[in-house]
């Protein structure tokens, strides 16, 4: 036989991998790149290649996932235990190659569970986040439970007194994108409970569902997007938009926390503009809360959590500055003492926002906070992005009071300080103020030599980053002081710099692309430093470093193109082996940032991102086929129509005599098939059959009988009277229909 192409040996070595069973068609291969296809024909060479290869690969699968079945099998019939077996099925079917048969048959399994534990799942309010981690690909017995649980849910939104958990809420536009569910009502009910339990969401929460409402692709005619009409409701909530409301100070609700995690919730979307209307109640709301006649009943936390509120809400509306000087004032009132760690960080960040507007009064609160903020890492990791005025305060506090001990400092506390003081030099020196840059330098001093004391950073795992911190501050202040002209502390910087550099040969291998960005962010001369990266190059190993530290070289003023071509040259020889597609698309998009200096260097970087685009593209065909994590749009249509049938109100008749009966309302919808109801109240003129799948078409004048298999219309035929005006025709006719239909249920449902 003659050798087969190289592209077609390729594929075939390619597809060796794909276990049999799968979706994947031989000589078939999906390009996520593009959204399109790449597609080779089978050849005999091809078939030989992958018939050999496959009962090596069924053989791995299946003994992989042998001791997984009677681990599971008895779990799935204990109902005490059903949650934990459903967290172990799933672990499971993650363990499993995608694309086996021993990962249909555990998906199967692990479905059958979650649809006997759903109702347990959500009243614990774990269902949703669990059904997500799922794979929900058609035919895999995703659909049962699919149904299931769309049913549930849609009876618990429209229960008002019980509804459903309040953390399942997040969680539910996350699930109807999945899904791609276009249900109207269902997402006007679950809009209806989040406005009537949005106070005692949190805000962690609220922010996850406005992202999660934001991204759901659901289209009213007159009501707009799903975010309109979830801001819709809650401008209902919060009532009206006028001064009056601010004024007299009548809200709707009493939780002043609430209100101020739903205006993080509310500044969350990146369409601000669908939010604006909510964003202007939230501003009534706030000047209501603050300028009412229970200001003063309000507490330490509950003050800060609509200050850091007004800060946010400032920057989007604005907000009137006698309302944030006033919050301002029942801040600093209560803050020094009754405030928890996490209420300072959000007073040092509000700080931070408002010292643009305004200067004094958020420095005089900031002033209140000095004594407390230095006691924790969270307060202090707030105070790292603050404006350089407000960390000289907080500079200034530290020489006050001295440093912690060493038998108190952390290297992760060493750390926070150096970012919090590192260029506190360069803006003292800017300012003029030559006794507050000499005395910044003595912190700064004492801080990189805690950095580099062995007794302090022994055992610590991130030690490469309070060392790169400490480069930034002694390099920084190295710059500042020679500027100025100060002979005595400049040598001593440059040798602290060195020491640190010194310090971090053999840690390059573990440096983060954030590390090595804050390395060339020293506003002095970045030589030595690119050297020693040149020297390091052959230990890192991270391409997302290495990207960055590309990024570093182009910006180069002089010096800077040897870096370059080493570092291109190993982020090259690095995507080469990297396989996965995921890292590699991340790859390419980093190097698409940053600029160059000059025409070669933009040679040099399109050479890099052309070899890893290549890469990418041989990643994306050897790597396993990506599954439809969805299921088929008919079978979700299908599911639509039973909630659509599930709230509507059902009729009992009886066909014997021509008065109908009265019936109750019911939302229950029949789990055990996939039969048309027929009692709902018929037309008069309507002939009946009786049976399931057997109706009158009008515009045929015939019986049309048609089935549901899996979602699919599955047409009969159509059973037309030879004469139109005779009830023994019709009835002949029917019966045809019936005997057909009963053909194809035999047929389908048989096979089900």
């Amino acid at each position: 036989m003659a050798a087969a192409p190289t592209a077609v040996r390729n594929l075939a070595r390619r597809s060796a991998l794909v276990p049999r069973g799968s979706s994947a068609r031989p000589g078939h291969v999906p390009l996520q790149t593009g959204s399109c296809f790449i597609a080779k024909t089978r050849s005999r060479a091809f078939a030989i290649a992958l018939d050999a290869a496959q009962p090596a690969i069924s053989t791995r699968s299946r003994s992989f996932a042998s001791g997984l079945d009677g681990a599971l099998a008895p779990s799935i019939s204990t109902s005490g235990s059903s949650v934990q077996a459903l967290r172990e099925a799933i672990d499971a079917v993650q363990a499993v190659p995608r694309g086996s048969e021993d990962a249909a048959r555990l998906r199967a399994r692990a479905f059958d569970i979650f649809e006997t534990v759903i109702p347990d799942l959500l009243e614990g309010g774990e269902c949703l986040k669990t059904f997500l981690l799922m794979p929900m690909a058609f035919r895999n017995g995703a659909e049962r439970p699919i149904k299931r649980l769309l049913l549930e849910l849609s009876m618990r939104l429209r229960s008002k007194p019980a509804g459903l958990h309040l953390a399942e809420l997040p969680s539910v536009p996350v699930l109807l994108q999945r899904l791609g569910l276009q249900d109207q009502e269902l997402f006007e009910d679950f809009c209806s409970s989040c406005s009537a339990s949005w106070q005692e969401l949190s805000q962690a929460q609220l922010v996850a569902l406005f992202r999660g409402v934001e991204n759901y692709v659901l289209l009213h005619p007159t009501k707009g997007t799903a975010l309109c009409r979830l801001v819709a409701s809650f401008g209902v909530t919060l009532g009206g938009t006028g001064e009056s409301a601010a004024v007299a100070g009548a809200l709707p609700f009493g939780n002043p926390n609430a209100l101020a995690a739903l205006c993080s919730g509310a500044l969350a979307p990146k369409s601000r503009a669908v939010c604006m209307p909510l964003l202007e109640q939230l501003r009534v709301a706030l000047q209501a809360s603050v300028e009412g006649e229970t200001r003063e009943a309000l507490g330490a936390g509950e003050r800060i959590a609509l200050l850091s509120a007004a800060g946010e809400i400032h920057q989007a509306v604005g907000v009137p500055t006698e309302t944030l000087s006033t919050i301002i004032e029942l801040c600093r009132a209560s803050v020094a003492s009754d405030a928890s760690e996490a209420s300072l960080a959000l007073a040092a960040r509000a700080c931070g926002r408002l010292c643009w507007v305004l200067p004094d009064e958020s420095g005089q609160l900031f002033q209140t906070l000095l004594p407390r903020l230095g006691q924790g890492s969270e307060a202090l990791r707030a105070c790292r992005r603050l404006p350089a005025s407000l960390r000289s305060l907080l500079a200034s506090e530290m020489l006050t009071h001295g440093l912690s001990s060493e038998a108190e400092i952390c290297p992760r506390l060493l750390q926070l300080q150096l970012q919090i003081v590192h260029d506190l030099q360069a803006f003292a020196a800017a300012s003029g103020d030559m006794p507050a840059c000499k005395s910044f330098s003595s912190l700064v001093k004492d801080l990189v030599l805690r950095s580099l004391d062995e007794k302090i950073m022994q055992g610590s795992a991130p030690a490469q980053s309070v060392l790169v911190s400490a480069y930034l501050a002694a390099s920084t202040g190295h710059h500042a002081l020679s500027a100025l002209a100060e002979a005595d502390s400049e040598p001593a910087f440059a040798d602290m710099a060195l020491t640190v550099l010194d310090r971090l040969e053999g840690k390059w291998s573990t440096l983060r692309p954030l590390e090595v960005q804050m390395l060339f962010r020293s506003p002095g001369e970045a030589s030595e430093v690119a050297l020693r990266a040149g020297r390091n190059l052959d230990s890192m190993h991270d391409p997302a470093a290495l990207a960055a530290l590309l990024q570093a070289a182009h910006a180069l003023p002089d010096g800077g193109a040897s870096l370059v071509d080493a570092t291109s040259a190993r982020l090259k020889q690095l995507a080469d082996q990297m396989t996965d597609s995921k890292k590699l698309g991340s790859l390419e998009a980093s190097l698409r940032k940053g600029v160059t200096n000059s025409e070669p260097d933009e040679q040099q970087r399109l050479s890099v991102r052309a070899a890893v685009r290549d890469r990418l593209f041989s990643a994306v065909l050897l790597e396993a086929p990506a599954w439809n994590l969805r299921p088929a749009r008919g079978y979700i249509r299908y599911v639509e129509q039973s909630l659509e049938r599930g709230r509507r109100p059902m009729v009992q008749e009886s066909f014997a005599s021509s008065a109908p009966v009265d019936g109750q309302l019911s939302a229950s919808v029949d789990l055990q098939g996939d039969k048309e109801s027929h009692n709902l109240v018929p037309r008069a003129d309507v002939p009946q059959s009786l049976a399931d799948g057997v109706h009158w078409h009008d515009g045929v004048q015939a019986w049309e009988v048609k089935l549901e298999v899996g979602g699919r219309h599955i047409l009969g035929g159509y059973f037309k009277p030879q004469q139109a005006d005779s009830p023994e025709a019709l009835e002949s006719a029917r019966l045809d229909a019936v005997r057909c239909q009963q053909a194809l249920q035999e047929q389908h449902y048989g096979r089900a």
